[in-house]
């Protein structure tokens, strides 16, 4: 799926500025974009914490589509489906863990500055930013390698 141009913008822009209602689960939405950004990533540390040592191995976190995973990453679903992306929510759990080992970080990148990234806005305030500047070719690569691949 193309992630580039003026209407992914646009849909990041809603995401994070103007507060769309977001689902929380089937009948309570979030109304507090910081929420649904702290349960991604208390979802994707989780992720991170059990399947660090597949990343070891094999270099990139595994895609492990089970019930308690995807119920584990509800936040992530309702993210990706207002983002339009045909994404499994575990895939983006992955993702993020997989930048964040790879950066040496020793967890996931936040969801929000992954999102960031992608809008181009600026990760000033964000605690990674000497992992993002130092290891720009590590960064660069490991999203290329998800970018690439079909989900």
């Amino acid at each position: 799926m193309d992630h580039s141009g003026e209407g992914h913008a646009k849909r990041i822009y809603l995401v994070r500025k103007v507060g769309v209602a977001v689902m929380k689960n089937k009948s309570q939405p979030y109304t507090d974009f910081r929420e649904m950004y702290r349960d991604i990533d208390v979802a994707a540390e989780a992720y991170y914490n059990e399947f660090f040592h597949a990343y070891k191995t094999d270099g990139r976190f595994p895609e492990v589509y089970t019930i308690e995973q995807t119920k584990r990453a509800s936040s992530a679903i309702q993210l990706l489906q207002l983002l339009e992306w045909e994404w499994n929510p575990v895939r983006l759990l992955a993702l993020l863990s997989t930048v964040g080992a790879a950066l040496g970080i020793g967890r996931p990148i936040p969801v929000y500055d992954f999102c960031s990234m992608i809008e181009g806005a600026a990760l000033i305030g964000t605690p990674y930013l000497d992992y993002y500047t130092k290891k720009k070719d590590i960064l660069m690569a490991t999203l290329e390698m998800f970018a690439n691949e079909e989900p």
